[in-house]
C-alpha cells in the first residue's frame, strides 16, 4: 500500500486506514462492509460514534472507498476496497466491495470510480493502475479470467458478451471495434494484423471458424472489414492494368491469377480450382465463360455457396458477388493480375 496514505486513521484505533482490516470499526471487515469508510464504531476510542461518510461503496459519489487518501481511480491505488486483496489478484472477485461480483452482469462500475465500465472515458476498468489498452494488462475487468482465456466471454466486464451485436468496444478502451485507430480489438496485447493473433475478438473461437472475426456483430460475409484492422476488405492492394495480352483466354486450365495481394486462384483441371488466401487453402469447382476481353468466373464451394467474378482483362478490374445459401451477401470490386514471376 502506498506510503502517502498512511496518515489517515478514521476510527482512531491507532491502525492507519491503509492497513486497517476494519477501517470504521463497525465490526464488519472491509471486504464485506457495504460502506467501508462509514459506520458506528463498536470498539476503540470512538465507540458508539458514527465516523466517516454515509456513501455506500457502490455510490457514484464515493471516490475513495477505503478512505486511505488515494482516489479509487488513482494508478497508485492497488486495493480499492481495503480488503487486503490486490485489485489485480485472481482472489479479488469484488474490487470495489459493493457486493456485486466483478463478473456480474449487474456490475456496471467494477472499480467504483464513478465511471461506467462501458464509458469512453473509463480507461482502467478494474482500477489496477494498468490502462485497458496497455499490453501488460491481461485481465481488463479484473474478474480473474485472463482476457485471452476461452472462459472469458466479457473481456471488459460491461455485462455484454464479447460476441453480442450491441458490444462495440470489446476491450473497453474507449475505441470502437470498427475504428481505424483500434488495432487490438480484444486487448490481448497482440496487434490485430499480427500473424499470431488467431482470435481477433477474443470470443474463444479461432478466426478460422469464427463467422464474425472482429466481433462487431456483423457476419464476415456482410462486413467490409471482417478482421477489424481498419482497412476495407475491398482494398486489395493491386493497382490494375492489362492482364496477359488483354484478352480473356479461351481456357484457364493450368493458369493462376492473383485476386488482390492475398488471394491466388489456380485452375487445376477443367472443372476444379484451388484458392489460397494468405495461409489458408480451399478447393472449388468452377465454370468459366470468356467473351472477348471479359469473362465470367464462378467458384463454387458447395451448393448455394459460390462467388461470381466478372473479369476485365484490359483493365485488370473485377467485381465479385458472394452468395451464401443462394442469397447475395456481399459485392466487392478490386483488381486481379498474373502471379509474380518465380
Amino acid at each position: 500500500m502506498a506510503s502517502a496514505a498512511t496518515g489517515r486513521d478514521l476510527d482512531g484505533d491507532g491502525i492507519p486506514n491503509a492497513v486497517d482490516s476494519d477501517i470504521d470499526n463497525d465490526g464488519l471487515p472491509n471486504g464485506s462492509d457495504p460502506n467501508v469508510d462509514g459506520g458506528f464504531c463498536r470498539r476503540g476510542p470512538k465507540r458508539g460514534q458514527y465516523v466517516g461518510d454515509r456513501l455506500l461503496n457502490g455510490s457514484r459519489s464515493e471516490r475513495d472507498i477505503d478512505d486511505d487518501g488515494l482516489a479509487d481511480n488513482s494508478p497508485s491505488e492497488s486495493d480499492i476496497d481495503g480488503d487486503r486483496l490486490a485489485d489485480d489478484s485472481p482472489s479479488e472477485s469484488d474490487i470495489d466491495g459493493d457486493g456485486l461480483t466483478d463478473d456480474s452482469p449487474s456490475e456496471s462500475d467494477i472499480d467504483g470510480d464513478g465511471k461506467n465500465d462501458d464509458s469512453a472515458t473509463e480507461l482502467d476498468i478494474d482500477g489496477d493502475g494498468a490502462t485497458d489498452d496497455n499490453p501488460s494488462e491481461s485481465d481488463i475487468d479484473g474478474d480473474g479470467d485472463e482476457d485471452d482465456s476461452f472462459s472469458e466471454d466479457d473481456i471488459d466486464g460491461d455485462g455484454k458478451d464479447d460476441d453480442a451485436v450491441n458490444e462495440d468496444d470489446i476491450d473497453g478502451d474507449g475505441r470502437k471495434d470498427d475504428s481505424p485507430s483500434e488495432d487490438d480489438i480484444d486487448g490481448d496485447g497482440l496487434d490485430d494484423d499480427d500473424p499470431s493473433e488467431s482470435d481477433g475478438d477474443g470470443d474463444g473461437d479461432d478466426d478460422s471458424i469464427d463467422d464474425d472475426d472482429d466481433g462487431d456483430g456483423r457476419h464476415d460475409d456482410d462486413d467490409d472489414d471482417d478482421d477489424g484492422d481498419g482497412k476495407n476488405d475491398d482494398d486489395d492492394g493491386l493497382p490494375g492494368g492489362i492482364v496477359g495480352d488483354g484478352n480473356a483466354p479461351a481456357d484457364v486450365n493450368g493458369l493462376s491469377y492473383r485476386l488482390g495481394v492475398d488471394e491466388t486462384v489456380t485452375f487445376t483441371s477443367a472443372t476444379r480450382a484451388t484458392k489460397v488466401e494468405e495461409t489458408e487453402s480451399e478447393d472449388y469447382t468452377y465454370t468459366y465463360a470468356p467473351n472477348g476481353t471479359a469473362a465470367t468466373l464462378t467458384l463454387t464451394e458447395e451448393p448455394g455457396d459460390y462467388d461470381v467474378y466478372q473479369l476485365n482483362f484490359t483493365t485488370g478490374a473485377y467485381t465479385r458477388a458472394k452468395y451464401r445459401d443462394g442469397i447475395l451477401r456481399q459485392n466487392k470490386a478490386g483488381f486481379f493480375a498474373l502471379p509474380p514471376a518465380p
